[in-house]
């Protein structure tokens, strides 16, 4: 109820309906003058709701109602008012009617309610199409986001129009089915759970959030899933929770299910805006050569002192970047040579993935400037990123550039990804759980800020792509940038599941990590991408911040070395002698 006004200010838009929305939810069921008659009012399959001065009828949405479905009752409730001469039909949760006997009632159901009779209007739904069926004496509206409420809402204050009405009859013109979303209505809806508005993911995916589910319901959708012309690709745990990829002619469905959450998230997105990560089946290689993993160290004066770039060295001779750091020549040419020095043959490198973590100059800029320079003489078989929507994006704070450099960026990010699929690279969407068998590694996706609520993090690090590595029985977490919101997701999901023996220092140490977070990874090796004079001399002083207390502790920690990337190149082998096994 608390979003009616942002909402009626949309439906104004829409509609261009002009009449003041000053009033608030408790005025729109004030005054009102209504019943819940057991009359006879079908006729003919019509249902009678006004007459008399009087509704005979109540509009009923879900008590665990998501705010689009709480929100279009209270509308409609004011629409029909503003053609009875302000007179509104009562609106009330389904809890009202608990063990009570209500086929004798009239009433506007919106949204799935507990209310009898009405199931059938559920059967074939989707969550991208907006209907309305009459049922007896129920006018049943199935709506599942605030854009589904919009458009009933439009389609009935058409059938209503303005002048006063003495009578209003639902017949079968009040019967309608639309999509609204294409893409959307390739997701069935869920059964035992309670969806949410839809959440715009970005380059044309969209998720459901659906709570107060367990896992049983969780297994069911998939199964449903499997029946109505989507294939199982892959599946993954991470703990106890649930990751599944599934595939139709052209979908592609992420579900998600988190048990500490009673959560299930469904990802839905064309298959033409992403490829898919290659099957451990088809993960064929012939090792030629010793792993490694590479610390590139981006210092350069005071001005360049963050930026990130990992290369880890497969034993097929092939490379794995994550980030890459600013757009800049020094960068370039500081890569290239640490590439070429590591490469079995200079001459012929082949980048297998490609990372990227997050949207920010420091971390994404030298990708920006390889895609400019198509004669370094390397190929680069697929880049892995997962970039949030434009609101997300432009959502900012202290922390993040001007809104409008944010939406410069997803431009020229969105060009650099046109140049590489011209060249014959593959770019995917990352989303969590997915494993990608590269060589004799293996990179696992544990998180992006599809996890959590997108609408609490204004900051672009919650947006971080995390990964966890696993090579030569050894394991790497990088969680790169990852903000306050997105660290503590981390830990609720995971907890345990984030131990690793390498480490990557969160946002470069100024923040999103602490002792709780490290705790839980309880690293032997870290890695802290940082200039020198960042860590220890300017005022940042970021070595002796309270959040990075715990690499200062002489004991309590399994921490045995700290690499500090200023300028340097750092390659460690894998596996690494210094890592204690079985711990």
């Amino acid at each position: 109820m608390k979003k009616l006004h942002i909402y009626c200010l949309v439906l104004l838009l829409l509609s261009t309906l002009v009449f003041s929305l000053s009033c608030s939810q408790k005025n729109l069921t004030n005054d009102v003058h209504s019943s819940e008659t057991t009359a006879p009012a079908t006729e003919d399959n019509e249902l009678t709701i006004f007459e008399n001065n009087a509704y005979n009828c109540v509009i009923v949405y879900p008590d665990n109602a998501s705010a689009s479905a709480e929100n279009t009752a209270f509308s409609l409730s004011y629409y029909f008012s503003m053609v009875t001469n302000g007179i509104s039909p009562k609106v009330v949760s389904d809890k009202e009617y608990e063990g009570v006997d209500t086929s004798e009632m009239n009433m506007i159901l919106v949204d799935k309610t507990s209310v009898s009779g009405t199931e059938v209007a559920f059967e074939n739904a989707d969550f991208g199409t907006v209907s309305a069926h009459l049922i007896g004496n129920k006018y049943q509206i199935v709506v599942n986001d605030n854009k589904a409420g919009v458009d009933a809402i439009l389609r009935i204050r058409e059938l209503l129009g303005n002048a006063p009405l003495t009578e209003i009859i639902i017949n079968e013109n009040w019967e309608f089915s639309s999509v609204f979303n294409e893409t959307l209505s390739m997701l069935d809806l869920y059964k035992n759970g309670t969806a949410g508005d839809t959440v715009d993911c970005g380059d044309g995916a969209y998720m459901k959030v659906i709570t107060d589910t367990n896992e049983e319901a969780f297994e069911n959708y998939l199964k449903a899933s499997g029946m109505n012309g989507y294939s199982l690709y892959t599946r993954t745990e991470i703990g106890e929770n649930r990751f599944a990829t599934l595939t139709s002619d052209g979908y592609v469905m992420t579900a998600i299910f988190l048990p500490i959450k009673n959560e299930a998230r469904l990802i839905i997105e064309p298959r033409e805006i992403t490829d898919l990560p290659a099957l451990e089946s088809d993960n064929v290689y012939e090792t030629v050569c010793s792993s490694s993993v590479t610390q590139l160290g981006l210092e350069n004066g005071e001005e360049y002192q963050n930026g990130m770039c990992y290369i880890l060295k497969l034993s097929d001779g092939r490379f794995v970047v994550i980030d890459g750091g600013f757009n800049q020549e020094f960068v370039l040419e500081r890569f290239m040579k640490a590439l070429k020095d590591l490469a079995e043959d200079p001459d012929n490198i082949t980048i297998a993935a490609w990372f990227i973590t997050h949207f920010h100059s420091d971390h994404w800029g030298l990708l920006k400037r390889v895609s400019k320079n198509p004669n370094l003489g390397i190929e680069i078989e697929q880049i892995i990123c997962n970039l949030p929507d434009d609101d997300f994006v432009n959502r900012s704070d202290d922390e993040v550039p001007s809104p409008s450099e944010l939406s410069s960026r997803r431009k020229n990010f969105n060009a650099a990804m046109d140049s590489f699929r011209d060249t014959g690279s593959k770019v995917i969407k990352a989303h969590p759980g997915q494993k990608f068998h590269l060589g004799n590694m293996v990179f696992t996706v544990y998180g992006t800020c599809e996890l959590f609520s997108v609408e609490e993090a204004d900051n672009l690090n919650n947006s971080c792509l995390l990964l966890y590595v696993e090579a030569e029985g050894q394991t790497l977490l990088f969680p790169a940038d990852s903000a306050h919101i997105e660290s503590a997701s981390m830990i609720e999901l995971y907890g345990e599941y984030l131990k690793a023996d390498f480490l990557q220092v969160i946002h470069h140490g100024y923040g999103g990590g602490d002792s709780s977070y490290y705790e839980f990874v309880d690293p032997q090796i870290v890695f802290w991408p940082i200039g020198i004079y960042d860590y220890q001399v300017a005022k940042e002083n970021v070595r002796d911040r309270e959040i990075n207390e715990y690499f200062k502790r002489e004991n309590g920690t399994s921490v045995k070395e700290i690499h500090i990337a200023g300028d340097s190149v750092i390659t460690i082998p894998l596996p690494y002698s210094t890592v204690t096994a079985d711990r």
